[in-house]
């Protein structure tokens, strides 16, 4: 599990972290979700959409 919070208090993009362990888990070839923050899913689905990016 990676946990990412939505509060601005690192000196990166809040961003960043979703970023970095998509890239790693497509080239690693994991399985992974992206659940919106806050969000409800199960585990047997299959969010992988980059929510994040229509967010500033």
């Amino acid at each position: 599990a990676v946990h990412w919070a939505g509060f601005t208090l690192a000196q990166h993009s809040w961003k960043e972290p979703i970023d970095r362990f998509t890239y790693e888990a497509q080239t690693q070839k994991l399985a992974y979700l992206t659940p919106k923050l806050g969000g409800q899913f199960e585990h047997s689905s299959d969010i992988k959409e980059p929510w994040w990016e229509k967010h500033q």
